[in-house]
């Protein structure tokens, strides 16, 4: 079990690498003072937010607003 956690945390790390050197080249070419940190900082804005307004989430209804 616990190889297959391990395999599952990896695939999900290239996941997110690959989202966040999207978002740190779409920061940089729009003049972010701080791609990285900036690309970090709205990917865990993003995945955070699943946990208020996630599906069966107490402000689930909230969601098109966020």
């Amino acid at each position: 079990m616990g190889q297959m956690q391990s395999l599952k945390e990896d695939l999900v790390d290239e996941v997110y690498a690959t989202y966040i050197l999207i978002m740190e080249n779409l920061l940089e070419e729009r003049g972010g003072t701080s791609p990285r940190t900036e690309a970090l900082c709205f990917l865990s804005l993003v995945e955070g937010s699943i946990i208020f307004i996630g599906s069966d989430r107490r402000w689930e209804n909230d969601s098109p607003e966020v």
